[in-house]
């Protein structure tokens, strides 16, 4: 066991050097932003492509270090002695960059660490003993169950660190999160040339149990969602509980793909938030709405007013 973790621990250090993950911070939009440092978030005009911007590119010594699936969204690390914000301003005013703007960091919503938290009297509240609980105060699961079991025509898309999982067998380890043909594992946005979705934070692990555990099956907890299929997209690196924008792009975009192919409704949920206003997460969240998806999102929980992005896009995008 001490082999393993020790493993482990190296797979943790070799994920955080090789990812970079020094923060600066610069004036952005008129307030002071942390981003992660030498980043840079772009998205090209609808008729250009990267060949378009490679002089530029080269100018700046920058190297592309991820794009999505469509070739839409880049990310870039810069190699310049230039202020950051002046080479931002500089790829905002090219004629094929629709914008540029920094990486910014993600933060995970922090789960509760109470012992009796799997205690589900927030489904259905009868004024449960130890808890003084209020008789009904409760969010109707049994009435919303009366109503409706099957969600076959439903994917609940699950954004967060993982799942329990074995990579050595490639296969599902949990009694109540083991049905391979409702539990569906989508991209890891992380380091997707070779996936783990093995869940070393226990975020991922709590929202997918709490959402969409096996139910009516004599173990552990119910999930919310019966008998649907959940997509597991893996946005964190576990060991830091890091979440960047362009992992996020990756999953949803993923996401809408795959709610498309099965003809499904596509339900997001997402355990974490950024501080600061992102146009690339912006638009990406404007094509989940238009593609028709739910959006569940983590308005913050870190003690302060202020919410967290995407939940402050709920005015633009109705359905988040």
């Amino acid at each position: 066991m001490l082999k393993k973790w020790l493993m482990l621990g190296l797979l943790g250090v070799f994920v955080a050097e090789s990812l970079g993950t020094e923060i600066d911070s610069c004036s952005w939009r008129g307030e002071t932003v942390g981003h992660f440092k030498d980043l840079v978030i772009l998205k090209l005009e609808n008729n250009s492509d990267l060949s378009d911007i490679q002089g530029t590119l080269s100018h700046f010594g920058a190297s592309v270090t991820w794009s999505d699936s469509d070739s839409v969204f880049y990310s870039i690390k810069l190699n310049t002695k230039e202020v950051f914000t002046n080479v931002l301003d500089s790829l905002n005013n090219h004629n094929d960059i629709k914008y540029a703007e920094p990486s910014f960091p993600g933060h995970l919503g922090t789960a509760p660490n109470d012992p009796d938290f799997g205690d589900q009297w927030y489904l259905h509240n009868i004024g449960q003993s130890p808890y003084l609980g209020t008789s009904d105060a409760d969010i109707d699961m049994l009435e919303a169950w009366g109503i409706e079991t099957e969600f076959d025509n439903v994917v609940l898309s699950i954004c967060d660190s993982g799942i329990p999982w074995e990579y050595s067998t490639q296969s599902l380890t949990h009694s109540d999160l083991d049905d391979a043909s409702r539990y569906i594992l989508g991209i890891d946005a992380v380091y997707p040339p070779d996936p783990v979705y093995t869940d070393f934070l226990g975020h991922g692990t709590k929202v997918a149990g709490l959402a969409a555990a096996e139910t009516n099956n004599n173990t552990d907890l119910a999930g919310m969602t019966w008998d649907g299929k959940t997509l597991i997209n893996i946005i964190t690196a576990s060991f830091m509980a890091e979440v960047r924008v362009e992992w996020v792009i990756s999953a949803i975009r993923h996401s809408i793909a795959y709610g498309e192919s099965q003809e499904a409704d596509l339900v997001l949920n997402f355990s974490f938030g950024f501080f600061a206003y992102s146009q690339a997460l912006h638009d990406v969240m404007i094509e989940a709405h238009d593609a028709g998806a739910l959006a569940i999102v983590c308005t913050g929980n870190e003690g302060s007013e202020r919410m967290w992005y995407p939940a402050r896009f709920a005015s633009r995008c109705y359905r988040t």
